[in-house]
């Protein structure tokens, strides 16, 4: 019986759904690979907030910076999807409600372009979804913000079939999920070189997101504390709790 309390605080502690904290940072194992993994729970002191859009990038001091000056603290900062050789975002881009960057529907070569590629945003009511982009809504009113990437990982549990469990392919690589309700956000980077795959199962089997993206890959970076990065990103997305008067 001791046993089966045991194995049962392990995983309620390991699912998406319940992080106590608003924002937990952890290391987790899966498939022998090692994750930094960033939980939020939206609402309350914690908030998403989305960086960039511009040609030229932005870096993760110019993030902290504008988050300072809305009285917001930052706890992590991750680069948010991929961008081109001006550095500017490649695909949707949405930020505090205004839209800069077009949805790219389109076909092409590279990771982005891995159908179904697919659009993380939060909507108005501070719900998080990770949508499939051919099925991203038309009307954006609702949408607070939004940033697009490929391939998805995960769409309603289910690991896409162009992602193979025994792929040579391994990168260092970073991505989000959410669960069932929108209402928690995972962040995760690798530590090492990983398969799209392991990632998804990651995001199904531990963190208990029904959707997930991936983001980017080797130049992908997580902060959470010590020296910020220097590197320029078309994305950043910043996580954050209000500043206590």
């Amino acid at each position: 019986m001791r046993s089966f309390f045991i194995v049962l605080s392990l995983l309620l502690t390991a699912s998406c759904a319940s992080a106590a904290e608003p924002i937990t940072t952890r290391t987790v194992e899966h498939l022998g690979d090692r994750y930094t993994v960033v939980t939020m729970r939206l609402g309350g002191d914690a908030d998403l907030r989305l960086y960039g859009g511009q040609p030229g990038g932005l870096t993760f001091v110019d993030t902290r910076d504008a988050t300072g000056h809305e009285n917001r603290t930052v706890v992590a900062l991750m680069n948010g999807g991929m961008y081109g050789t001006d550095t500017g975002p490649v695909g949707l881009f949405i930020a505090n409600g205004v839209e800069r960057h077009s949805i790219d529907l389109g076909s092409g070569e590279g990771n982005f372009y891995l159908k179904p590629n697919g659009v993380f945003w939060l909507d108005t009511k501070s719900v998080a979804h990770v949508t499939a982009s051919g099925t991203f809504p038309t009307d954006r009113s609702g949408v607070t913000l939004a940033t697009q990437s490929g391939p998805m990982l995960l769409v309603d549990g289910v690991v896409p079939l162009v992602l193979w469990p025994d792929s040579p392919n391994k990168l260092r690589r970073n991505g989000v999920g959410v669960s069932a309700d929108g209402k928690i956000v995972n962040l995760i980077i690798s530590e090492g070189d990983v398969r799209f795959y392991d990632m998804a199962t990651l995001f199904r089997d531990k963190l208990a997101c029904d959707d997930a993206l991936y983001l980017d890959g080797v130049v992908s970076k997580l902060w959470t504390s010590g020296n910020v990065p220097t590197d320029r990103y078309g994305v950043v997305i910043a996580v954050t709790r209000k500043l206590t008067p």
